[in-house]
């Protein structure tokens, strides 16, 4: 189970891909920098590289998203949210045949968060 945002992050990572968008993120920003824009990258990462995982790939992001959502860390929580999903769903919204895959990807949480954050945001 994920206690901390360290731990997630490092859950992420044993995907290669989601591995090369934090390393990539540290080399521009270095080792300091914000843990929201890490979060943010996952997100937008994932969008852009979507059909790059394989299905059990993708299976692993998402549940660990979804893991995320249910962790008792409020901060953890918040990031994956207001970081990760917000952006997951800014980058991949405007094309709905994507949005409509990472829909079927999401958790029950994660889908929930995203349906009220639109609804409060309109």
């Amino acid at each position: 189970m994920m206690n901390t945002w360290e731990d997630f992050v490092s859950d992420l990572t044993k995907i290669e891909l989601l591995c090369t968008i934090k390393d990539e993120a540290i080399k521009e920003w270095g080792l300091d920098m914000p843990k929201s824009l890490i979060f943010s990258k996952f997100g937008k990462g994932i969008v852009e590289k979507l059909d790059d995982l394989s299905p059990n790939e993708r299976d692993y992001v998402f549940g660990a998203i979804e893991n995320g959502m249910q962790a008792k860390n409020e901060q953890l929580k918040t990031l994956v949210a207001t970081s990760l999903l917000e952006s997951l769903y800014m980058r991949a919204s405007s094309d709905d045949m994507l949005w409509d895959r990472i829909c079927k990807q999401l958790g029950k949480q994660s889908k929930q968060y995203l349906l009220d954050w639109c609804t409060w945001s309109q």
